[in-house]
């Protein structure tokens, strides 16, 4: 409590942080116990702020010394380049599903929430509506016991696009991406600059991460992966602050943020390993009884905070407990893991006092051959990597699964090597960046570049030895944002500024193109629309009146995700999804008959007397694929109008590849009639 007391300065950094931590988890509390206002949550953060920074006399500093007017150049550059996030309204995908998860939460205040036409059918139209899903929109789930409606994906980031919604405008509420696109770009300067002493290392981490087309596209692009990496790289620096400052105040900071971690992506039980070396380190080697029981206690914290988010998914939202809790620990039995994960801090405690004359040594013997497993680790994920692309392209052992029938990747020659996860890696780290990588591995001199190094490789192995292959850029290539390719980053700009007063020409030829490549590839990102915009919603809006029904005939092969999942779950619109002209006949009769205004909603024209045609509406969509040639054309044709992808979904062999990208803007006429 003392330690914490003579800490009373906290720059405005880190109190961002300590805001943004609280008003999260204290959203995802209430989302929880379904009382969730934005107001309420922001009421109960700003008090509970106050309140700690009172209690233990903490006050904000503005001036900053950490920072100058370079990086304020390198953050202003960032904002230019992501500048208008996109509100991506379209369902079936998880950028459409987190935005209108965050307009149901602040319409419902739960994770859970009531279909809003289900009590107003009779007793048979229910049955028909439950039967024939007239719900149903890819990313929404009907619990079949209490008949809630429910997603399967982190409430973190939806609940601040609440809050954000709710400050700024219901179109504004992606800003969020643009805040967490800084936050990460200043933590990679931080880390870089506190490990290596010098703002040169900072700058260069910033002006990678500034400039990288996969960090732009996300900072734009509504999903987890921009918050997760601003979370990661802020909670690396923390630890290394408390660790070198012995300033214990950014300890519980970031025990703050993993716990904000938790439950924006739960990929955090990867780096399990991670910090449980990191603690065995910090005890083995921490001479100071209070130091070890600050250390032990923050250890103790991350355990009991993985397991209370491990009960949350439990109970919450199943499907994100099976899959990465069930499915990655497949090959060891549930109860033999929570078994080891209880037994830890005993093992922890042991190794670190009654053996810890053995522990040091194993420890240094470990720092000692560093390079020779830095290159083992790296041999065995190139092999592996060697291994998948043989069997996928030069044997039959991936015909008849998903990867030959979706993506059209089971013998499909050498071309399939740009879908690797390790060609992904190359391609956005450049062959420069691979080669300053490599290079690099002799300058981890210091337990805190492995510990690094060591949090990188966890994720790199992952990525490339289980996802394997990302043949569907930029949506597959966002798991090497958060943890590898940043990372990677500052690794490199560690390097980096210890060649400058050596051999300062591989320091230009390794940091120019690098730079120029980014620079290069920033144009792509930016010559086309992507995503659904709500100009046709509000056009919608415009003539359907609150109480009316809507009702959506879709007999073409356009994505019923696209046009209805907006429809219902963002806008709140009274809908149902039909199969046929008899349902949307049978539910029209029933709302007129007691006296509703009900419209239709259909992709072809209606040739029936009782539907009155309105008005046509020009729904468009906008596409990205990759392509040879600029002009190439990339249209598949179904019912006289085109989807601007490959045929058959991205199997052609150089459509699913990361670059060049070319957009495409789709579009089809929606009819809006007034049954009559």
């Amino acid at each position: 409590m003392n330690k914490l007391q003579q800490q009373t300065n906290l720059p405005l950094f880190e109190f961002i942080w300590v805001y943004l931590g609280l008003l999260t988890l204290i959203s995802v509390g209430l989302l929880t116990a379904k009382i969730f206002t934005p107001l309420l949550s922001l009421i109960i953060t700003t008090l509970l702020t106050a309140l700690l920074f009172w209690k233990f006399q903490i006050k904000v500093e503005l001036k900053d010394l950490r920072f100058d007017k370079y990086i304020l150049l390198i953050l202003l550059f960032a904002v230019v380049v992501r500048f208008g996030p996109w509100i991506y309204l379209e369902g079936g995908q998880d950028q459409g599903v987190y935005v209108m998860m965050s307009q149901q939460f602040e319409r419902s205040g739960s994770l859970r929430f009531e279909d809003n036409l289900i009590d107003d059918l009779s007793s048979d139209l229910k049955s028909q509506y439950l039967s024939e899903r007239g719900w149903f929109s890819l990313g929404f789930n009907l619990d079949k016991v209490s008949g809630e409606l429910h997603t399967n994906f982190y409430p973190a980031h939806p609940a601040l696009m609440s809050v954000a919604g709710f400050l700024f405008g219901d179109e504004n509420r992606v800003v969020t991406l643009t805040l967490f696109g800084l936050l990460s770009i200043i933590a990679g300067y931080l880390l870089a600059y506190e490990i290596t002493g010098k703002r040169l290392a900072g700058y260069i981490t910033a002006l990678f991460l500034a400039t990288s087309p996969l960090h732009i596209y996300f900072s734009k692009f509504p999903t987890t992966e921009i918050m997760a990496l601003a979370i990661t790289l802020s909670t690396l620096y923390f630890i290394y602050k408390a660790y070198k400052d012995k300033t214990y105040v950014y300890l519980w900071i970031s025990l703050l943020l993993i716990n904000l971690f938790l439950y924006t992506r739960l990929t955090w039980v990867i780096a399990l390993p991670f910090y449980l070396v990191l603690i065995l380190c910090v005890l083995t080697f921490e001479k100071d009884k209070e130091k070890y029981k600050q250390w032990g206690v923050w250890g103790v914290g991350i355990l009991l905070s993985f397991l209370v988010s491990t009960l949350f998914y439990y109970f919450n939202i199943k499907f994100l407990y099976t899959h990465f809790y069930s499915d990655i620990f497949k090959f060891i039995p549930d109860w033999l893991f929570y078994s080891l994960l209880f037994a830890s801090p005993l093992v922890l405690y042991l190794l670190s006092t009654r053996y810890q004359a053995l522990t040091s040594k194993v420890l240094k013997w470990v720092f000692e051959k560093r390079m020779v497993w830095l290159v083992t680790v790296l041999i065995l994920i190139l092999g592996f990597s060697a291994k998948h692309f043989y069997d996928m392209v030069f044997t039959d052992r991936f015909l008849g699964t998903r990867f030959d029938y979706f993506w059209g990747m089971a013998r499909g020659g050498w071309v399939t090597l740009k879908d690797m996860a390790l060609s992904s890696v190359v391609i956005y780290l450049t062959p420069f960046g691979i080669l300053a990588y490599l290079l690099s591995l002799k300058s981890t001199n210091n337990p805190h570049k492995l510990l690094l190094t060591l949090f990188m490789l966890l994720y790199l192995g992952f990525n490339i030895v289980i996802v394997r292959y990302i043949p569907y850029h930029y949506y597959y290539a966002r798991y090497q944002l958060s943890e590898i390719i940043p990372l990677l980053y500052v690794l490199i700009s560690m390097y980096l500024v210890t060649l400058l007063p050596l051999k300062k020409w591989l320091f230009y030829l390794l940091l120019i193109p690098m730079l120029a490549y980014n620079i290069i590839y920033i144009p792509f990102l930016t010559q086309g629309p992507v995503g659904i915009t709500p100009r046709i919603f509000n056009e919608i809006e415009e003539r359907v009146g609150e109480d009316s029904i809507l009702i959506y005939y879709n007999p073409t092969e356009w994505a019923d995700n696209f046009f209805f999942a907006p429809l219902k779950y963002y806008y709140d619109f009274k809908s149902v999804n039909v199969e046929n002209l008899e349902s949307a006949i049978k539910y029209a009769q029933y709302f007129e008959n007691q006296g509703r205004q009900v419209f239709v909603l259909s992709t072809v024209v209606l040739n029936d007397s009782r539907f009155l045609s309105t008005e046509t509406l020009n729904f468009q969509k906008g596409f990205y694929a990759n392509s040879l040639e600029n002009n190439q054309p990339m249209h598949y044709i179904i019912n006289d109008w085109q989807i601007p992808y490959c045929k058959y979904f991205i199997p052609e062999k150089f459509c699913s590849g990361a670059i060049p990208i070319k957009y495409h803007k789709a579009s089809l006429d929606i009819y809006l009639y007034n049954y009559k």
